[in-house]
């Protein structure tokens, strides 16, 4: 079918060869790649190679395309309806209020738009460059050469964990049970549905024999072995209906060959294996034995299909740009936090966030509005309409000018794109969007066109751009344009792509505080290179406050004075400020920006004035974005009590002046008693969001503590033990405040279990001596003050209390006031959220 230009041949032959290389690279790398030097080991690392790899492959197309002197594609209702679902997503993404993400960001998103313009390249360049069956049929084997290679190296990585405690790779991502180079255990159990389907498809062909044909049947099992190892069911729904397919076919095909050729051509042996697979997934289906379980797979959890539809729903009812357009492509993530359900915040998932809902379908509702989704519909409709056109083509005459082999070639070539199109299609409806088997059903709907293109005559749409000087000149300055701008976005990309192994490295040094100013250098050095991500800065924010905290605790020496610690705190303080202000800006809807912004201001409350307002705005910014979030709430009521002590300072400084100022005085009294009402209401508020939320009764305790309500400070402390017994924090403040109240039978209960939960917690067992010595139990309170200075050995007031307790005297003789426990009281509850973006992430 192709032609060529007789002065051009070799040259035609090198662009297109190029081309089907990186075609095909990207196909064997799609579902193995990952590298261990960014921050997401395996997406963005193949989201990288993906794209650059179908950049380079569409500008060779362009300059084959150019060296021929004229344009070929396959005739077929799926290319439109592809470009369509793209340029809607595209509308919707580039209008969107979250459109950096959405729009520009290619890297951290697997369904925003520049993913699906990478989807759309994919399918453009195998549709119109496998234009033989002997190219579909390479295409194929590169398919599953890396699915063979992935299941090998995943069946030794199960093996190995499971039996022995032992993992392949030395990096910390994979050294759990689950770790596989396409997502989840779940999207891993697809992709081997997807691969079994491939080889199923191949073997009943009955085109190979000898090596080929064991290498495909101990694929088959390889895959089988994954597939009901991880026991994901959608998986095994998708193949009993793969395999009806398949066997409908083969049969039809079979009945057809006897008929036309005589009853002898009849052959079963096609059937055997399809019904095999058939009868072992349906029987799987019916009885989804847990066996899963044996290999112990984190366990999944995503929306519900109502609660994805809900959030859809709200999202249009916002405005006529969210029910058309919806939020933008890969925004799912904001409409979760604006309109999730409150009543998850009486379950142990109300801290979780989700990018995606319960499946693509009721995802591109919300993100896509009423358009993406009928857009998305027109693709399936355009995708169903192909396949089953041509497969019914197989039994019309073959065209004469179609070799046998190619022939063969092509049918397996349209078996593959509407088996595997339609088992990939049908998990869209009950799995998340996932970025390798996005790649992989776009290929297989590219293979299917580029099948049934080469099955007919005239499949084949052709334009010379050299019938006139005009139409040249247009046509190649097009192409030089497309050419320069994809060259342009390649290193646009590039660009980013280096900017998010310098924020890896960034994030792996920001575990370590030794290591702030190297963790702050390759944060920098992220933000230089793409100064449009927010989360960078959002990061870098953070890490400033990690070196705020190192500053603070320096002491002066001969080579840093008392002024230089000043001078780099202001400096500190400057940039935690100026990075959150700038995320903050330039993503202004963003919750996380916003949340990290007043984290920001409420830790340089003691050293900035007016801190305390700024914090509480951007808190409350923050929550009109997440308005279900209990945890903001909380987080103002601590910026209000972190002010009020800051005012108690104020008033403690006047109270040891000289000259007194009772006005100014009376004016702080009143402020400080404003801020604890405002932390007051704070608290109410995240109380009433979540009843049973620990910090907030905690910091409810602490308040009425603030104020000399020993009552109501013991009330709340019993509420926060009720909703997390054996909690030590919880157990430490309740104690504390009974030995306070001088009840030190009570105290003495709570202390002593906070130290069976933690023998080594100095915190628990200081103050159960000090109870211990009250109550007149010397011996004990030896004891547990000898426990103290083991674990504190350089503690000088432990040692003085001991002194003090074997002379006979009270524990504090001659003290001056109670010391300080060894160190600080943990706080008795979940993280709150969101979590900081520096800590390392974990598969």
């Amino acid at each position: 079918m192709t032609e060529q230009i007789s002065n051009g041949v070799n040259q035609t032959t090198i662009w297109e060869k190029i081309s089907k290389c990186c075609l095909c690279a990207l196909i064997f790398l799609a579902p193995i790649m990952f590298l261990p030097w960014t921050a997401d080991p395996v997406g963005i690392n193949k989201q990288a190679a993906v794209a650059f790899l179908a950049i380079l492959g569409f500008v060779f197309w362009l300059a084959k395309t150019l060296s021929e002197g004229k344009l070929v594609w396959p005739k077929s209702l799926i290319a439109p309806a592809v470009g369509l679902f793209v340029i809607v997503s595209g509308v919707s993404a580039y209008l969107s209020a979250f459109s950096l993400d959405s729009f520009y960001d290619l890297f951290g998103r697997i369904d925003n738009f520049p993913s699906l313009l990478t989807f759309a390249l994919i399918f453009f360049l195998a549709s119109v460059l496998l234009r033989t069956g002997d190219y579909i049929l390479k295409s194929i084997w590169v398919f599953l050469s890396s699915a063979i290679l992935l299941a090998v190296f995943q069946m030794l990585h199960f093996l190995s964990g499971s039996l022995f405690g032992a993992f392949l790779l030395p990096w910390d991502f994979s050294r759990v049970i689950d770790f596989n180079s396409v997502g989840t255990a779940n999207a891993l159990a697809i992709f081997f549905g997807l691969a079994l389907i491939t080889a199923v498809i191949m073997l009943a062909s009955q085109m190979f024999a000898g090596k080929s044909k064991i290498i495909l049947y101990v694929a088959a099992a390889l895959f089988l072995a994954h597939v009901i190892l991880i026991g994901f069911w959608p998986v095994w729904f998708g193949l009993v209906l793969a395999m009806i397919f398949l066997i409908s076919y083969r049969f039809i095909s079979e009945l057809h060959l006897a008929k036309t050729k005589g009853a002898s051509e009849f052959s079963i042996k096609k059937l055997s294996l399809p019904i095999a697979v058939f009868v072992i997934a349906f029987l799987l289906l019916l009885a989804k034995p847990p066996i899963g379980n044996f290999l112990n797979f984190a366990v999944e959890i995503k929306p519900t299909y109502d609660a994805t539809m809900e959030i859809a729903g709200k999202v249009a009812d916002q405005s006529w740009r969210g029910a058309f357009l919806g939020s933008g492509p890969g925004t799912f993530v904001n409409d979760y936090l604006s309109h999730r359900s409150a009543s998850l915040n009486a379950t142990n998932l109300w801290l979780l966030t989700f990018n995606q809902g319960s499946a693509f379908w009721p995802t591109i509702l919300a993100t896509g509005g009423y358009l993406g989704t009928a857009a998305f519909a027109l693709l399936i409709l355009a995708f169903i309409w192909t396949a089953f056109r041509a497969a019914a083509k197989k039994f019309k005459e073959t065209p004469v000018d179609v070799a046998v082999k190619d022939g063969q070639s092509l049918e397996l070539g349209v078996i593959f794109g509407v088996s595997g199109g339609l088992f990939l299609l049908i998990l869209l409806f009950l799995y998340p969007f996932n970025y390798t088997l996005g790649i992989a059903w776009f290929f297989a709907m590219a293979v299917l066109v580029a099948s049934a293109a080469g099955s007919k005559k005239n499949g084949w749409s052709v334009i010379s751009i050299l019938t006139s000087p005009q139409r040249a000149l247009i046509v190649s300055l097009a192409i030089i344009l497309l050419m320069t701008f994809s060259a342009y976005v390649f290193y646009f990309e590039a660009k980013n792509y280096i900017a998010e192994i310098y924020y890896g490295r960034a994030i792996a040094f920001s575990g370590d505080v030794e290591k702030t100013d190297d963790s702050i250098n390759n944060f920098g050095r992220a933000v230089n290179l793409n100064p449009n991500k927010s989360s960078f800065l959002r990061a870098l924010a953070q890490v400033f406050l990690i070196q705020i905290g190192k500053i603070v605790n320096q002491k002066p020496s001969e080579t840093l004075t008392q002024t230089q610690i000043q001078a780099q705190l202001q400096t500190a303080i400057a940039n935690a400020v100026n990075s959150a202000q700038a995320a903050a800006q330039l993503d202004k809807e963003n919750f996380y920006n916003l949340w990290t912004q007043g984290s920001v201001y409420e830790n340089i409350i003691l050293f900035a004035d007016g801190a305390d307002k700024q914090a509480v705005q951007s808190y409350e910014e923050a929550f009109k974005r997440n308005p279900q979030s209990p945890s903001v709430q909380l987080d103002i009521a601590r910026t209000h009590l972190a002010a009020a002590d800051r005012t108690d300072l104020t008033l403690s400084a006047l109270a040891q002046a000289e000259k007194k100022d009772e006005e100014k005085e009376a004016a702080l009294k009143q402020e400080k008693e404003a801020l604890l009402n405002s932390g007051k209401a704070a608290l109410e508020k995240s109380i009433a969001l979540k009843s049973d939320y620990v910090p907030a009764h905690y910091l409810f305790s602490q308040l009425y503590e603030r104020t000399g309500d020993t009552a109501k400070a013991i009330e709340k402390a019993q509420d926060a033990k009720k909703f997390a017994p054996g909690d030590i924090g919880a157990l430490f403040q309740l104690g504390r405040l009974y030995y306070n109240d001088n009840q030190l039978e009570k105290a003495q209960a709570e202390f002593e279990e906070s130290v069976v939960v933690n023998p080594d917690y100095s915190n628990g067992r200081y103050f159960l001596g000090l109870v211990y010595d009250k109550r007149g139990f010397k011996n004990k309170a030896v004891a547990e003050f000898e426990k103290i200075k083991e674990l504190n050995p350089d503690n000088k007031e432990v040692a003085q209390i001991l002194e003090n307790l074997k002379a006979g005297n009270p524990a504090l003789h001659n003290m001056g006031q109670q010391p300080a426990p060894p160190a600080p009281p943990t706080e008795p509850a979940p993280e709150s959220e969101p979590k900081s973006e520096i800590m390392p992430k974990t598969k």
